[in-house]
């Protein structure tokens, strides 16, 4: 009997301190990602695992001072935020929109994150701050039309857009969005035609 509560007392450290280790291993592993304490993240959206043939993505785009909305047939994955993924890819390089104006040339999704404050974080390449070339009403439609196809796809709070994994003061100058961005555009405006 005493020999066995030795052996027992002994074991009990060395499970302690397993378990201790071992969630030591499986907690430090964290992810390389910008704003890692909040944030899942979806390296590459339009890569996932598909569940059906087809779904459809709403994308909102700039024709003249307006915005217009289509819808666009893609596949269909598990996870939402490819599926906005997808949408903001096809909004930046216009494979089936071809009358919309205004987005930089070569710009690309870089990722979309989804943070633990109901914000979606979408990071596009440089080009997008780069090659962006207007007005403030070309960048505010430029900054609504991401919103509005990110909120079309995804329920989310806000969305707070990066360049190239960084914050960014402007894109063009106009409009700042260093804070996330529905603030700013859900105000009501109206542009003159000239």
């Amino acid at each position: 009997m005493r020999k066995s509560s030795t052996i027992f007392l002994l074991l009990i450290p060395i499970f302690v301190m397993a378990g201790i280790g071992i969630g030591y291993v499986l907690m430090s592993k964290g992810d390389d990602f910008p704003l890692s304490q909040s944030v899942v993240a979806l390296k590459e959206a339009g890569q996932g695992k598909v569940i059906g043939e087809e779904s459809t993505v709403t994308v909102v785009y700039r024709k003249g001072m307006e915005l217009k909305t289509t819808t666009i047939k893609t596949k269909k994955y598990f996870e939402p935020l490819k599926q906005a993924g997808a949408a903001v890819s096809e909004l930046l390089n216009g494979e089936h929109v071809t009358d919309r104006e205004g987005m930089p040339e070569g710009a690309k999704l870089l990722g979309l994150y989804y943070g633990v404050d109901r914000i979606v974080y979408v990071d596009i390449s440089s080009e997008l701050k780069r090659n962006f070339s207007g007005d403030a009403a070309g960048e505010f439609l430029l900054l609504k039309s991401l919103y509005d196809t990110i909120t079309s796809n995804i329920e989310a709070d806000d969305v707070f857009l990066l360049v190239n994994g960084k914050e960014e003061e402007t894109l063009g100058g106009h409009c700042y969005i260093k804070y996330p961005l529905k603030k700013m555009l859900t105000q009501e405006v109206k542009f003159n035609e000239t």
